[in-house]
């Protein structure tokens, strides 16, 4: 994955007013969540052994790995944030949809990722499903909550062992909670006219 390319593009534009702005806003987002996310705890983590950490291929493919064992929560989390504002415009299932018809676009541009079973990505777009289903059900949560359900996942892939990061899991969850909230905060100043029914982006 082309994690600076995922993450710087389109940040400059002010609209979503197709489902590819959708679709561009939806990965750039999650891939930054998850890659600010997990380089901020390590170097926190690491500290100054940081850049010698950088210099060892053992510890870059692991880092590399954690980010695409959490890019799919990552996807999850933004998603439910961008179900929120769409919801203003849609009904809460239509929302979903055009949700998971974006996540679907996304995935398909990547390959599995190595150690990973072919059905890598097709249990993430269900996951995502499930979690937008289950957002549905109530008014949009405050975005510093939504990391409560996901953080876990990402953080059980940090590359650190277990001992070391024992008692990180808040601070780690906190960290989520601070960038997805600065993302919900961005979509604020953006404006977000969807397509009305039968017409095409």
């Amino acid at each position: 994955m082309s994690w600076s390319n995922s993450f710087t593009r389109l940040f400059r534009k002010r609209e979503i007013a197709s489902a590819q702005d959708l679709e561009q806003f939806l990965e750039s987002r999650a891939a930054f969540l998850v890659q600010k996310s997990i380089t901020e705890y390590s170097q926190a983590r690491a500290n100054m052994l940081f850049s010698t950490l950088l210099g060892e291929q053992g510890f870059r493919t692991a880092l590399e790995n954690a980010k695409w064992q959490g890019f799919p929560a990552a996807l999850a989390m933004v998603a439910e944030v961008l179900a929120g504002v769409l919801r203003q415009r849609l009904a809460a299932d239509e929302a979903s949809a055009r949700l998971t018809q974006a996540a679907e676009a996304i995935i398909a541009r990547y390959p599995v990722p190595a150690g990973k079973n072919s059905d890598y990505w097709r249990s993430a777009v269900q996951h995502l499903n499930s979690d937008l289903a289950r957002a549905s059900l109530s008014a949009p949560k405050p975005a510093h909550t939504i990391p409560h359900s996901r953080a876990q996942e990402i953080f059980d892939s940090l590359p650190f062992h277990q001992a070391i990061r024992a008692h990180d899991f808040e601070m780690f969850r906190n960290t989520l909670s601070f960038h997805l909230t600065a993302i919900a905060a961005e979509l604020e100043t953006r404006t977000v006219s969807w397509p009305q029914a039968g017409k095409t982006d």
